[in-house]
């Protein structure tokens, strides 16, 4: 978050204005031909928003392989939400 709030949002604006053309390309190119990429970054940017606030250390389990939440809560979260 620190690193988010020091961000220049005048130069991110125009950054992402100039290299919009290249990101929906791509998107078209990734098999959404008929979807917009700044419709979709929106829905992302509102899934992370949406994610719990964890105050506190987090326990995790070790059943499998990879280590999960202990918290149901958490592990049900998307790993998007998860990261924040």
């Amino acid at each position: 978050m620190k690193f988010v709030e020091a961000v220049d949002v005048k130069r991110i604006v125009a950054a992402y204005v100039h290299f919009y053309p290249l990101f929906q390309q791509a998107y078209v190119e990734l098999g959404y031909p008929d979807g917009y990429f700044n419709n979709r970054l929106v829905q992302v940017i509102d899934h992370l928003l949406e994610a719990p606030v964890v105050q506190g250390p987090v326990k995790l389990v070790v059943r499998r392989v990879l280590p999960e939440f202990a918290d149901p809560a958490l592990e049900s979260e998307s790993p998007a939400a998860r990261s924040c």
